[in-house]
């Protein structure tokens, strides 16, 4: 729905009785502190199309999300902020789930409950969307690794082999080799980069399935297997 003003936009969310969360996107940073306290928001946008540069504090503005100087990434983000908000009982703030600056190999569950429920509803919803395109799913994962590799004929060269030959008969494998694959998937996961794990949806589904699969396959003679991970004891202390 679309706003000439900011007064109508205030008393038309300020009287809504709608049980849904409401998305916001603002054409001034401005207008932020008119929208900021109405509990029916849930998380707001703002397009900078005057390019402006625009720098504010997230402490001091917990339900802005972003300042997007480019339509599409705009369109793109909400894209994906509603599929993650797909669920109306989920009441966290989209800007909380920001990408984090070091990467953690472990995550404390210690008064964090709410942030491991919003993981595992994260995930059923990647894994299980309610349409999937799967070739549009790969050409976006594709386009995104190119990208991060643009600058290295080798990682290209496997991201074009992986593009060709990949199938869910393989999958395993090609996590296991030490490439773009292996090392995007597990900066995504350890940042939590929500942007980019959005961008591996379709191997993340992929390695669902097949794990779907073996888990049949072994369900009458259960396996032990073990796995290894360097630790500092910061991380073992947490």
């Amino acid at each position: 729905m679309k706003f000439d003003s900011n007064e109508t936009a205030h008393n038309y969310i300020e009287t809504s009785k709608s049980e849904g969360k409401i998305l916001l996107i603002l054409t001034e940073f401005e207008s932020l502190s008119a929208f900021e306290n109405l509990i029916q928001i849930q998380s707001i946008y703002v397009f900078d199309r005057n390019h402006q540069n625009t720098q504010f504090e997230k402490e001091h503005h917990p339900k802005l999300v972003a300042i997007f100087k480019d339509i599409n990434s705009l369109i793109e983000r909400v894209r994906k902020d509603i599929l993650l908000t797909h669920r109306s009982d989920l009441s966290i703030s989209i800007s909380s789930l920001n990408e984090i600056k070091i990467e953690q190999s472990l995550t404390s569950l210690h008064g964090n409950t709410l942030m491991f429920l919003w993981n595992q509803i994260f995930f059923h919803y990647l894994i299980k969307p309610s349409t999937v395109h799967m070739g549009k799913l790969k050409e976006d994962m594709l386009e995104q690794c190119r990208l991060e590799y643009q600058h290295d004929q080798r990682e290209i060269d496997r991201i074009n082999d992986f593009g060709q030959n990949c199938s869910g008969d393989n999958i395993l494998q090609w996590y296991t080799k030490d490439s773009f694959l292996y090392r995007l998937l597990n900066k995504a996961f350890r940042t939590r980069n929500i942007d980019l794990i959005c961008k591996f949806q379709y191997y993340i589904i992929l390695l669902y399935k097949k794990f779907q699969d073996l888990s049949k396959e072994q369900q009458d003679s259960p396996s032990f297997v073990y796995r290894g991970q360097i630790l500092n004891e910061n991380a073992l202390k947490a």
